[in-house]
């Protein structure tokens, strides 16, 4: 009787947890599609930017542009903007993205094997803050409890710390780590450099456009335009990063919330399956004895 019990209890504290991930799934399921329509619709923005400047780059020497100089003889350290999650019940996703951070930094040091690489990050996200603590690694900023809707306002103090650093000197070169959402099913750890912009990469993408480039005229001249072009275009690099995270992050909750409702069902119906067993045998006990009991009594 006591293991019934027992059961029992394990019985209703399952289906308690069964109702709290699935009101939790449906919530992230909620904030997936929100995040993933907003990382979707300003997607052809950047991609569009980014085919703006890879026509400029064909037009300018970038050795007179700060953003698109490289310092490889430079004492500053390595920057790495890291986006993570603030909270947990996400799956494996920041254990995937930290794992990815460090193959990404072995790799980074393999191919710099002749510079001495110091790297000093900053965390976005409070996972990502507790993981460059607890590894004991260097801490430049850190930004946490970002809205659930971020604006462009509310990232461009990241990419403005990044640039700042850049151009004093702090940073020789600035990265940047997250999770590229794919589908609600999939979501990659995708890295690049940031700082300083790839000019190699610009005009590649250039030389690849679909239409043939036409002959632009630009007021007051392409340098000037570069310049005003390239904060804007890492402020939106760090932006869209940021929702492409963000999407991932809500995905993988509500995915994971619905593996733990699933297991939670499985569990409920493994445990009433043994509870019947459990109460039949304990019936069938129970009337045995009685009638064992009558036929002692009328012996």
């Amino acid at each position: 009787m006591a293991a019934i019990k027992i059961i029992k209890r394990r019985i209703r504290s399952a289906k308690n947890i069964k109702q709290i991930t699935k009101a939790m799934e449906m919530v992230a399921a909620s904030k997936m599609r929100r995040a993933q329509e907003k990382a979707l619709t300003t997607r052809p923005y950047s991609t569009k930017l980014r085919e703006i400047l890879s026509q400029l780059a064909t037009r300018i020497r970038s050795d007179k542009h700060p953003m698109l100089r490289s310092f490889p003889d430079s004492i500053g350290a390595t920057g790495i903007i890291l986006i993570s999650s603030d909270r947990g019940l996400c799956g494996a996703l920041n254990t995937n993205l930290f794992r990815a951070m460090e193959e990404f930094k072995l790799a980074l040091h393999e191919e710099m094997r002749e510079q001495m690489l110091s790297f000093e990050y900053i965390a976005v996200g409070r996972k990502s803050r507790d993981y460059v603590l607890k590894t004991g690694q260097a801490l430049y900023a850190e930004f946490t409890n970002l809205p659930e809707r971020p604006k462009f306002e509310d990232v461009s103090p990241i990419a403005k710390l990044a640039i700042e650093g850049f151009m004093s000197g702090k940073f020789k070169q600035v990265y940047i780590v997250y999770t590229d959402f794919v589908t609600t099913l999939k979501q990659e750890v995708n890295s690049f450099r940031l700082l300083p912009i790839e000019t190699k990469k610009l005009k590649e993408t250039s030389e690849t456009l679909i239409r043939p480039l036409k002959d632009y005229l630009f007021e007051p001249d392409a340098d000037t335009v570069m310049e005003a072009l390239l904060p804007h275009y890492i402020e939106m690099q760090v932006y869209q990063t940021a929702l492409e995270a963000l999407a991932s992050e809500q995905s993988a909750r509500m995915v994971a919330m619905k593996s733990a409702s699933d297991n939670a069902a499985e569990i409920i119906q493994d445990l009433t399956l043994i509870y019947n067993k459990d109460r039949q045998q304990s019936i069938t006990s129970e009337i045995a004895d009685l009638v064992t009991s009558r036929k002692a009594l009328s012996a």
